[in-house]
């Protein structure tokens, strides 16, 4: 039986390979399931590459949001929120948004990010980036969302037609970059306000 971390990442496999996950039982070990983690925590390494390439400095200016173990791409100094937290050894926190701002969920307690930048990639649930888009157009907070994988994913198109979608409900001070890597893909949507001074002083 997969924790729920894996089910996560299982579900996005599936997705990925165009798997009926309703009629396909986890039984026994999957190992095209296990070279995919493989494989998409590479491409995660990857992604951050792409993303210093673009220019965007990592510090505790930016929040990862819901990711974990296998496909984290949280420095040291990047803080992380996220529901399976615990898979990197720290509380399970989860990001929450009211009307445009945005809340950092715990079991303790609820605080406003101190961060610039609020960042997340793949999510496992496209819905997850609703109202993301309010947090871009308050002003007070950038976003980073990505999106990448192999050009031959089933769910290519729909996840590059929604950082689309998600851009069009944007104010202003925003870019969309996408490049390809052999088979792979990398696209990123980025709020350019609070970016832009990082680069500047960094």
């Amino acid at each position: 039986m997969l924790n729920k971390y894996l089910m996560f990442l299982y579900q996005q496999y599936c997705k990925a390979k165009g798997i009926d996950i309703v009629n396909n039982k986890f039984d026994k070990i999957d190992y095209n399931f296990l070279n995919w983690i493989t494989q998409n925590k590479l491409l995660s390494n990857q992604y951050l590459d792409y993303l210093k390439y673009l220019g965007i400095t990592f510090s505790k200016s930016i929040i990862e949001v819901d990711k974990g173990r296998y496909d984290s791409i949280a420095s040291t100094e990047m803080e992380v929120v996220s529901k399976v937290a615990s898979s990197l050894g720290i509380e399970n926190r989860e990001l929450i948004i009211i009307g445009s701002t945005p809340i950092i969920s715990s079991s303790k307690k609820n605080i406003l990010p101190t961060t610039d930048i609020i960042l997340t990639h793949n999510p496992y649930f496209i819905e997850n980036l609703t109202n993301w888009n309010k947090i871009h157009n308050s002003g007070k907070y950038d976003i980073s969302i990505g999106m990448y994988g192999s050009v031959y994913d089933e769910d290519f198109d729909e996840k590059i037609k929604y950082i689309e979608s998600i851009s069009k409900q944007m104010n202003d001070d925003y870019r969309i970059d996408f490049d390809t890597d052999k088979d792979n893909y990398f696209c990123t949507l980025n709020s350019n306000r609070k970016q832009k001074k990082l680069i500047l002083t960094k």
